[in-house]
């Protein structure tokens, strides 16, 4: 599914809403939506053996909805994999989360997950990520630093409960 909605700008395309797919044997989601202008909501799709998600969501400024998403076989390396996941969704508010987001993290090299230019990121959907994002005090492979970076605005709204949450499992959370 590699870039299969990639590129739908307002002037060649209208895509509001992806359709139903089954999508339980799919491995590459890179680009997936990327460029989809007019996506409102993200569908609730079986990501469960996706190996590559680089670009999968990225620049959709319509978009106000992402169900939770399953990342536990993802194989993405380095922080460019992650680098412009949900970058400049502008009016994305709710977040299902993503399960397991950094468990393919090996090494000892510092990664970082940035879910920026979304400042209308509700609470919740900050818990959501907190709560389904990868423990990376268990996992033995990697020794580096796993920072995840959010809008400054949408991290002052978060109780420190969550942001809790987020160095319990051993991430550093950063804002922009």
């Amino acid at each position: 599914m590699h870039g299969m909605f990639c590129n739908y700008t307002n002037s060649r395309a209208k895509l509001k809403q992806i359709p139903n797919f089954n999508t339980s044997n799919v491995t590459i989601f890179s680009t997936f939506a990327r460029y989809a202008m007019a996506l409102e909501e993200f569908p609730e799709i079986d990501t469960s053996k996706a190996t590559v998600i680089w670009h999968m969501i990225s620049t959709c400024p319509k978009l106000k909805k992402i169900p939770l998403l399953d990342f536990s076989s993802v194989k993405n390396r380095s922080s460019d994999d992650y680098q412009y996941f949900l970058y400049y969704c502008n009016i994305l508010t709710d977040v299902g989360g993503f399960l397991n987001l950094g468990k393919s993290f090996e090494g000892n090299k510092n990664t970082s997950i940035k879910i920026t230019y979304n400042p209308e990121l509700t609470p919740e959907s900050v818990y959501n990520i907190a709560n389904t994002i990868y423990d990376m005090t268990t996992n033995s492979n990697y020794t580096g630093q796993a920072t995840l970076t959010m809008d400054k605005v949408v991290i002052d709204r978060v109780p420190e409960e969550t942001i809790s949450m987020f160095t319990a499992k051993g991430w550093t959370l950063t804002t922009q």
